[in-house]
């Protein structure tokens, strides 16, 4: 698997499990993401990880992506709770 799809696998994952950016710094790196060290990316390889992370990013959210809102949302309200 190469680097760029290392990178848009794990923004997806990251979604999925409702960590948006987990694996570049979390959500409030937007601006200034950072490889996780624990996936074992060559530093050469950072900056291209970093690159396709952001363009699957903005394919997932939208051209907002880095000043966007995100929090956890009710998958369902019952009858008298809203």
């Amino acid at each position: 698997m190469t680097v760029r799809e290392r990178a848009r696998d794990h923004a997806t994952l990251d979604e999925l499990e409702n960590v948006p950016f987990a694996s570049v710094g979390g959500l409030t790196q937007r601006t200034n993401m950072k490889v996780d060290p624990l996936l074992n990316i060559a530093d050469a390889d950072a900056k291209a990880y970093i690159a396709a992370y952001c363009e699957r990013a903005e394919e997932m959210y939208g051209p907002d992506w880095q000043t966007c809102e995100f929090g956890w949302k009710h998958a369902l309200t019952l009858k008298g709770e809203e």
